[in-house]
């Protein structure tokens, strides 16, 4: 009777967890799934529970990766991309700060997730700067073997990789006539890296010590520098410049990936804007990349790239966010593949929630009249976000205790084309009935990159300033900021003494 009993239970946490999990995969969303509690567990074996969780798991993994599939490849639709000729395929990460927290565990998750997505195979993997968190200060080197092990054994054993440094956490600079220290940490790096990690360069050791790196794979041209403190030297700006004109006079209409840790200096813009064959990939600024203001083309394309660690947010006006909210649960990467007739596509990779971002990125090969170059190269058509045309604004005031935090509550504002708002800005006047006035400002995120294609966004947000002893009256304006940095459309509310649960709204729409 027992073991019915007990086959029974085991059976309905099955079912359980299997509804689960087809239930979170139907609505589109490969995150993790909340598992049963532990109570509804008690009669099976620590042992029975893992083994049915593993199940459960790979029945999770092969709904999300026949979705994968569907999407990107038997059913992707594309006429500037070939899904079924597909001759180059190479991951595009940074920002992995081993030795920081958890971020080892982090980045093995994510490669192994990089891993199950790689349908074609990998060629090659760019690291693109900070790949330890400070070997530059601590001389660490096990930090730099910690790098090298989390991926070589995650990742299949043909892979390619290509890295760049940091000046931030990886090196010092290697201006020699002041500074010797900067090669000696590269030849740190190359000693301990190995073989593996160089493999695909074709420049001699000397240049690799100068961080100046040219690799090719599958007969495409991957070229890095790394930077000095905030720009790079004479030497190596000459080094790419002649690069680039030796690569692109002998094959013109095929792109060249050139990589660097911080994002285009004007010393480095200068040098790429004279080749529009360049899909340049920056990093060190951990900007998330759910929307589309971390692709641009002007002379060349650009690409940011999130980082693994954690993330940070452009501010608005000059004003920083008020909280990041666990910013380090987080982590974000390019798949990049070529196509035979030299058209690249770049898919998003959300490592953490592991989850593919929905809309890919396709860059056309190379033309001789740059219309290549077009695809990406307008901000001015984005959509607004803005509030709805009932929105309204809820102040919520203790009357029992004035002194309580007041809540201020309003609605998400959101684009027609789906992109939310990035973040907000909270200005609250309160006025006493002694005639004093003060003003509170704050600056929320929308917490966007941490809902994979908007699911789950929250349809509202609630701050709270410090209540006061005789307050008049409150009034809330709240300006909703898109992708851009632009305040796209504003609410406003106020709520007087006399009645404490007024609740007005007024929207205006900005000029953006």
């Amino acid at each position: 009777m027992k073991n019915s009993i007990k086959k029974l239970l085991s059976v309905l946490l099955i079912t359980v967890i299997i509804m689960g999990l087809f239930s979170a995969c139907n609505s589109g969303s490969d995150s993790a799934t909340e598992m049963p509690s532990a109570s509804s567990e008690a009669t099976l074996s620590p042992e029975e529970i893992a083994a049915e969780l593993e199940e459960a798991a790979k029945a999770k993994e092969a709904v999300s990766l026949a979705d994968f599939k569907s999407t990107f490849y038997d059913n992707y639709q594309n006429e500037n991309f070939d899904v079924n000729n597909i001759v180059l395929t190479f991951a595009a990460i940074s920002d992995l700060h081993i030795g920081l927290h958890q971020q080892t565990s982090k980045v093995e998750k994510g490669m192994q997730f990089l891993s199950r997505r790689t349908l074609n195979g990998l060629d090659a993997v760019l690291i693109n700067g900070d790949l330890t968190n400070s070997y530059r200060a601590s001389k660490d080197e096990n930090q730099i073997a910690a790098v090298r092990d989390v991926l070589v054994n995650n990742l299949p054993q043909n892979t390619s990789f290509f890295y760049s440094l940091g000046t931030s956490h990886d090196a010092d600079g290697f201006n020699t006539t002041t500074n010797k220290s900067g090669k000696e940490q590269r030849e740190a790096f190359i000693r301990v890296l190995g073989d593996r990690f160089s493999s695909a360069d074709i420049e001699d050791e000397k240049d690799l010590k100068n961080g100046c790196k040219h690799a090719v794979i599958n007969n495409y041209h991957f070229l890095s520098l790394d930077n000095e403190n905030s720009d790079y030297t004479t030497a190596s700006l000459k080094w790419l410049q002649n690069e680039l004109k030796t690569i692109t006079a002998a094959e013109p209409n095929k792109t060249v990936f050139v990589m660097t840790h911080i994002p285009a200096s004007a010393s480095l813009n200068k040098v790429l804007k004279e080749f529009p064959q360049v899909i340049y990939f920056s990093a060190h600024e951990h900007i998330p990349f759910n929307t589309p203001v971390a692709i641009t083309q002007n002379s060349y394309t650009s690409l940011a790239i999130g980082g693994f660690a954690y993330y940070r947010e452009e501010s608005v006006n000059c004003l920083s966010l008020h909280d990041n909210n666990n910013n380090y649960e987080y982590g974000q990467g390019y798949l990049i593949e070529v196509d035979k007739n030299g058209n690249t596509r770049a898919l998003r990779l959300d490592f953490f929630n592991e989850t593919v971002l929905k809309e890919s990125w396709v860059i056309p090969s190379p033309k001789s009249d740059k219309s290549h170059l077009e695809v990406y190269s307008s901000r001015k058509n984005y959509e607004k976000a803005l509030f709805a045309e009932d929105a309204q604004i809820s102040i919520d005031v203790d009357e029992a205790n004035l002194f309580a935090p007041v809540k201020i509550t309003f609605p998400a504002a959101k684009a027609s084309d789906g992109q939310p708002a990035t973040m907000y800005n909270i200005t609250v006047e309160i006025s006493e009935g002694s005639g004093t006035t003060r003003e509170e400002t704050l600056n929320i995120s929308s917490l966007y990159m941490k809902y994979p294609n908007g699911i789950g966004m929250p349809e509202s947000y609630t701050v709270t300033v410090d209540g006061v002893a005789s307050p008049y009256s409150y009034k809330v304006v709240v300006k909703a900021y898109n992708c851009l940095g632009r305040a796209t459309s504003t609410l406003k509310g106020e709520l007087k003494s006399e009645d404490y649960n007024k609740i007005l709204g007024l929207k205006e729409e900005n000029a953006a």
